[in-house]
C-alpha cells in the first residue's frame, strides 16, 4: 500500500494508507476537487484525476436543473419600489386608506399629528412634545415637506400610502 498525502482544510495530511483514503472519501473528507499526491506523481493534482482514487469517491446524484430566476426590478430615483395597483384594487387589503398628502399638510400644520395619523404613534407624539421646545417644528416641517415628495411610502401597519 502506498503512502498518500491530500490538501485538507487544516493543511497538508498524510501519509495515510489507501483504506484511510477510501474512508476519508466516504464521509466527504476527501472530495473530487481535494488535491493529492504520492510517490510517482510528479505534483499535486485533484483526487478526481487519479484512477485509483476516483473509483473510491462517492457517486453524487446530478444536480437538479438550474433555473433563471426573474431578474430584479431596477428602480430609478423617480420610480417607486412598490408596485402599483389599479384603481379598482384601492381597497385592497395591501393599499392604505389613509392619504399621504393629507398626512403632509397635517404634519405641516401641527406637528406630529400627520405622523399620528399614519400610525405612527411614537414619532408622532415626539414631533408633538418637542414642538414645544422648538426642534420638534423644524422636524415637523422637514417631515411633512418629504411626505408630500413621496418618501413616506407606507403607513403604520405597513400598508402602501396613495
Amino acid at each position: 500500500m502506498s503512502d498518500w498525502y491530500y490538501q485538507g482544510q487544516y493543511g497538508q495530511v498524510g501519509p495515510i494508507t489507501t483504506d484511510q483514503v477510501k474512508e476519508l472519501a466516504d464521509l466527504g473528507g476527501i472530495t473530487g476537487t481535494t488535491y493529492m499526491w504520492r510517490d510517482g506523481l510528479a505534483d499535486w493534482i485533484r483526487a478526481v484525476q487519479i484512477p485509483e482514487v476516483k473509483s473510491m469517491l462517492p457517486v453524487l446524484p446530478p444536480a437538479p436543473p438550474s433555473f433563471d430566476p426573474a431578474p430584479p426590478p431596477s428602480f430609478s430615483a423617480f420610480s417607486s419600489p412598490q408596485p402599483h395597483f389599479p384603481q379598482d384594487q384601492l381597497a385592497s387589503p395591501f393599499r392604505s386608506r389613509k392619504s399621504r398628502f393629507l398626512a403632509a399638510i397635517l404634519n405641516l400644520m401641527i406637528p406630529g399629528v400627520g405622523r399620528l395619523y399614519l400610525g405612527y404613534l411614537e414619532v408622532g407624539l415626539l414631533q408633538f412634545c418637542l414642538a414645544f421646545v422648538g426642534v420638534g417644528i423644524f422636524w415637523s416641517w422637514f417631515d411633512g415637506i418629504t411626505m408630500l415628495f413621496g418618501a413616506v411610502k407606507f403607513d403604520g401597519e405597513g400598508k402602501v400610502l396613495y
